[in-house]
């Protein structure tokens, strides 16, 4: 009889080390899955760049772009490609409220980039919208050999500039969701 009882004791010491075994390795599983989806979602969010806006869109990139294209021609835009996955705009006059805003800044002209990338896991596509400044003396909407190389760049330092390019980026962005339907 003793035998009997120490056996079954033996067994249940091993059901118990069995069961912490899995209940350790189950919890180190699931560690690792939660570590691992901070990691992504660290990864994938990142602080919008002071001088550009990112929106990811359900769209491909193509797409994306016709509906960023038809967008920006609906307020006055003149469109080009600028590459595989980029559009700009022609030198536009800054909106009036900004030249009231900014006097220095009246009769200035600016661009847009809208860039469109294809995302890897998640589908659709990530786009960048960035807003640049022409020199004083800009070239006509409709001059030729217009560049962004001589553009200032518009960041969050000047907040009404870089208001409009964030309220382009947006309106680009509710007509990519609008296409998407």
């Amino acid at each position: 009889m003793n035998l009997r009882v120490a056996s079954a004791a033996r067994a249940a010491v091993a059901r118990r080390t069995t069961t912490r075994r899995l209940a350790r390795v189950a919890a180190i599983g699931l560690a690792a899955f939660i570590a691992a989806s901070v990691a992504i979602a660290c990864a994938s969010f990142r602080p919008q760049d002071e001088n550009d806006y990112e929106m990811n869109v359900e769209l491909a990139p193509d797409s994306a772009l016709r509906a960023a294209r038809s967008q920006l021609e609906s307020q006055d835009f003149k469109i080009s490609a600028a590459g595989e996955n980029a559009i700009v705009t022609a030198p536009h006059y800054l909106p009036v409220s900004v030249q009231e805003a900014l006097p220095a800044l009246r009769g200035r002209h600016w661009m847009l980039r809208v860039e469109a990338t294809r995302r890897a896991l998640a589908g659709g596509s990530r786009m960048r919208v960035i807003g640049f400044l022409l020199p004083p003396p800009a070239p006509t909407a409709g001059s030729e050999g217009t560049s962004m190389q001589s553009a200032t760049t518009i960041t969050s330092e000047n907040r009404a500039l870089f208001g409009e390019v964030v309220a382009a980026a947006r309106r680009i962005e509710a007509a990519a969701g609008r296409a998407r339907r």
